[in-house]
C-alpha cells in the first residue's frame, strides 16, 4: 500500500511535457491501400525508440498486427536514405484520374520537419525508391505477433 502511494506520488512529479518527451515519436510510416484486385494492403510504422509496428490487411504474408525492433544500424540506414533524398522537396500528392490503383501514403519526420506524400499515380522514381527501402526493411525485420 505504501509502495503504491509512493509510486503515485512520483508520477505527480512528472509534468505533461516530461511525459511527452519520454514517449517515442513516429518517424516513418507507409500505408498501402486496397484495390479491386489483389493489391497488398498494410500499414507500417517506425518510432524514434526503434520499435516498428505492422498491420497486414490483405494479400500480404503477415496478416494481423506485428511488432519488431530495429538494430541501430538498420535504423540509421533507413534514416540516411530519407535524409539523403529530396523527400521534403517532393510534391505532397501524385495523382491522376486512373481507376482502381492502390494508394501509398509515405510519411517521414527528421525531428524538425515532417511530410506525408500520397502516391496514387505518377510519382517520381526517387519516391518509388524510398517505398522500396521501406518494403525491404519490412522483409528483413524479425516480426513477432502482437498479443492482445
Amino acid at each position: 500500500m505504501i509502495i503504491l502511494f509512493l509510486l503515485a506520488g512520483l508520477n505527480i512529479l512528472f509534468t505533461d511535457s516530461q511525459r511527452a518527451a519520454q514517449a517515442p515519436e513516429l518517424v516513418l510510416s507507409m500505408t498501402r491501400t486496397r484495390c479491386m484486385g489483389q493489391c497488398p494492403a498494410f500499414t507500417f510504422e517506425l518510432y524514434s525508440n526503434h520499435q516498428a509496428s505492422y498491420k497486414g490487411e490483405a494479400f500480404v504474408p503477415l496478416l494481423g498486427e506485428w511488432t519488431a525492433k530495429l538494430t541501430p544500424g538498420q535504423y540509421a540506414r533507413v534514416a540516411k536514405k530519407f535524409t539523403d533524398s529530396s523527400f521534403f522537396d517532393m510534391k505532397d500528392r501524385y495523382y491522376q484520374e486512373v481507376t482502381d490503383l492502390p494508394s501509398t501514403y509515405l510519411y517521414y519526420s527528421d525531428g524538425e520537419r515532417e511530410k506525408k506524400i500520397l502516391d496514387y499515380y505518377g510519382a517520381p522514381r526517387e519516391l518509388k525508391a524510398l517505398q522500396e527501402v521501406v518494403e525491404s526493411l519490412i522483409q528483413e525485420l524479425d516480426w513477432k505477433k502482437k498479443t492482445k
